[in-house]
C-alpha cells in the first residue's frame, strides 16, 4: 500500500462458499425443508457456558417462529444435544444437533431467512453471508470486535446495565459472581421484538 491511508470504512472481506443443495449430507437431505421454504436456524449452544442464553429463551424463540408459520431448525454439535433437547422437545421443529458437518451448516446459514444464536462461529458465518441474524451477547460483549460485522440486517440482543459485563473476553465456563444475570435476566420478549424487527425489513 506504500504511503497510502485507508479510509475509515475500509471493512475487510470474507468470501466464503457454501455447498449446493445436492452437496450435502444424506442425513441432512432427508431432514432438510423442501427448496425455497423459509425456515430459521437457531444455535443455542456454546463452548463457553457464560456465553449461553438459558434455553427456556431460545424454546420460547422457537414457539414464536413457529406462530410466525416458520419452519425452525436447531443445531448444534453432538456435545449439545442434551441441552438443544430441551429446546426442541415437543415442538415442531427439526433437531439437527450433532447430525450437520460444517458443509451442511455452511449450506443452511447461507439460505437461512433467519439465524439465532450466540456469540459464536454462527455469527460469522451469518455475516459473512449477510443473513439476517440476531446474535445474544451473555458474558462478552461486541465491543471486543467480535460482534457482527459488514451486515446490515444484525442485531445484536444483550443485557444491558450490568456492572460485571463483560466479565472475559472470550466467555468462561463459570459466572465469577454466581449470578449468571447476562443469561437468565434477558427476557425473550426482547430477542423476539428482535427478530420482527429484522423480519419486517
Amino acid at each position: 500500500l506504500g504511503d497510502e491511508k485507508l479510509s475509515h470504512d475500509f471493512s475487510p472481506a470474507l468470501r466464503l462458499f457454501a455447498p449446493a443443495r445436492d452437496e450435502c449430507s444424506e442425513a441432512l437431505k432427508d431432514r432438510m425443508p423442501e427448496e425455497g421454504e423459509k425456515f430459521a436456524v437457531l444455535m443455542p449452544g456454546s463452548e463457553w457456558e457464560t456465553k449461553r442464553w438459558s434455553w427456556e429463551g431460545y424454546r420460547e424463540v422457537a414457539k414464536a417462529l413457529i406462530d410466525r408459520k416458520m419452519k425452525v431448525l436447531v443445531c448444534g454439535n453432538s456435545k449439545e444435544r442434551a441441552y438443544n433437547k430441551q429446546v426442541s422437545e415437543n415442538l415442531d421443529v427439526i433437531d439437527l444437533s450433532g447430525q450437520t458437518t460444517l458443509q451442511d451448516l455452511m449450506y443452511l446459514i447461507k439460505n437461512a431467512a433467519l439465524v439465532v444464536c450466540n456469540d459464536s462461529m454462527a455469527l460469522h458465518m451469518a455475516s459473512a453471508f449477510k443473513t439476517p441474524n440476531v446474535a445474544i451477547f451473555c458474558a462478552t460483549s461486541p465491543e471486543f470486535g467480535f460482534g457482527p460485522w459488514m451486515n446490515s440486517a444484525s442485531v445484536v440482543v444483550q443485557k444491558e446495565g450490568l456492572y460485571c459485563k463483560p466479565c472475559r473476553r472470550h466467555g468462561g465456563h463459570i459466572c465469577p459472581t454466581g449470578t449468571e444475570k447476562c443469561m437468565k435476566d434477558l427476557p425473550a420478549s426482547d430477542v423476539i421484538r428482535a427478530i420482527d424487527n429484522i423480519l419486517s425489513i
